[in-house]
């Protein structure tokens, strides 16, 4: 039976790698970058300027082609101090940039699977939860910021060894998260350790709330607590190789007593613009296509994991005591409102707290919410597929009565379904504009309409255009 189990496992493996470079064929096979946004100004000339030093002689961190030379060391961005940034550059520029990216998706793939196997998802829901991750969203939309998908390829092992840490009460796999912290830092985007920093106070109260009794749920509390901020101050300090002068190249910036309320709304992303989560396409067709109509840029705001995790929603949820769907749940309900910035009311509080204060572009938040959604996706998959399943890890409460759980399944579903109706409804009444709908829905989206640049009825008349 293990034998069995692990030929599936690897049988999905294999799947992955396959389908991770079918995605990037162009790059892999005819040897084309992303000449895109950022790559084509910033990162594949720095890419290559320190590939080229790696290769020729002694890697100097004195840039002298920028402004009257510049420590392009102490811009984390390029992952000067990254171990596999070291190994890619001595490969020809191209082709370094080109695998760096290949295996970082498919890291981001293999432990997103792995994470939702120990979950406890069987081989095909954790397929599909790390296919939805991986090549859908953000992960694919921050194509053009190789530090950023360097980083965040590390977040689902992060999760893995902290839940095997606190399901085990294990300390090795919890301190293992310094390690993933280090490097995260060392590849050059703060965020996703920052981002950890928040998901973990959330993550050990929902673990602790299957504890018994109160001391044992205190116990727990203190203990993964006290162990992660360890881990994380460790972490810290395997990075600050890389902090340290990235610190004080943030002293001499604008960002060197914090940035005010407004600047810190740049790159957040709009309300309205949540509807790509839907529609992919409806504020334009990305870098590049061209043809965007959105807040800010397409890489910055794009969010689409697919509509069958959105489908499957009801079936994950259907059994909301369950930890798992409580966990990310909730995660992703929190970090889709701090990807709102502004206007989302938890932005301005955590801006408060340090490390946090020198950040814009809270629409990145958004990736915890696509990675929580592509987990749901998996959980629903799981529901439907095997109806006996009594847990997916580790239960929070006990069974309740079958009528009250055939009520709570029934105004699910009837809420889910209105609000199907509903955007249907919409996009018929915008499409048809019947008694001068549009505008209506004009003075509606002027408030959600955040740093989209268009006027509120230009706004409108791209809309309707989308739906023929």
């Amino acid at each position: 039976m293990r034998r069995e189990a692990k030929l599936r496992d690897l049988a999905a493996v294999a799947g992955l790698a396959a389908a991770v470079a079918f995605f990037f064929t162009p790059l892999l096979f005819l040897k084309r970058a992303p000449d895109i946004s950022d790559v084509r100004s910033y990162y594949y000339p720095g890419w290559s300027y320190f590939a080229n030093l790696m290769r020729t002689g002694p890697t100097h961190y004195w840039c002298p082609y920028i402004y009257c030379g510049f420590p392009l060391f102490a811009d984390s961005e390029l992952g000067p101090f990254y171990p596999l940034n070291r190994l890619f550059w001595l490969l020809p520029s191209l082709d370094g940039l080109i695998g760096s990216l290949f295996l970082h998706y498919f890291l981001s793939a293999l432990f997103t699977y792995a994470y939702a196997r120990y979950m406890g998802l069987s081989p095909l829901p954790s397929l599909a939860s790390s296919l939805s991750f991986s090549l859908g969203g953000a992960m694919i939309a921050h194509l053009v910021h190789p530090n950023m998908v360097w980083a965040a390829a590390y977040l689902p092992l992060f999760l893995l060894l902290l839940e095997m840490g606190l399901r085990n009460r294990s300390s090795l796999p919890l301190l293992g998260t310094a390690l993933v912290i280090g490097l995260q830092y060392l590849a050059g985007f703060l965020m996703i350790p920052l981002m950890e920093a928040l998901i973990v106070p959330v993550y050990l109260g929902i673990f602790v709330g299957k504890e018994e009794s109160r001391g044992e749920r205190i116990k727990t509390l203190s203990w993964g607590a006290s162990l992660f901020i360890l881990s994380f101050l460790l972490g810290t300090a395997l990075g600050s190789v890389q902090n340290l002068p990235s610190y004080h190249l943030v002293k001499e910036s604008y960002r060197s007593s914090g940035l005010d309320p407004q600047l810190a709304n740049v790159g957040s992303l709009p309300p309205l613009q949540l509807l790509g989560l839907v529609f992919p396409k409806i504020f334009g067709r990305g870098i590049a296509q061209g043809g965007y109509v959105g807040a800010w840029t397409f890489e910055e705001t794009y969010c689409y994991v697919g509509i069958i995790p959105l489908l499957l929603l009801p079936f994950a949820l259907r059994r909301p005591r369950d930890r798992v769907p409580i966990l990310f749940a909730a995660l992703g309900l929190i970090f889709l409102l701090l990807s709102l910035g502004n206007a989302g009311f938890l932005w301005p509080l955590v801006r408060r707290i340090p490390g946090f204060h020198v950040l814009k572009g809270s629409s990145r938040f958004i990736l915890v919410t696509c990675f929580s959604l592509a987990i749901l996706g998996g959980l629903g998959i799981q529901r439907i597929t095997d109806r006996g399943c009594t847990d997916i890890g580790v239960s929070s409460a006990s069974r309740i009565g079958s009528m009250f759980r055939s009520a709570r399944r029934t105004t699910a579903r009837f809420i889910f379904a209105t609000l199907i109706a509903m955007g249907l409804l919409s996009i018929a009444l915008l499409h048809l504009n019947p008694l001068g709908f549009r505008e209506f829905f004009t003075l509606i989206i002027g408030p959600l309409k955040g740093g989209i640049p268009l006027k509120p009825e230009k706004l409108v008349q791209e809309l309707s255009s989308f739906f023929p």
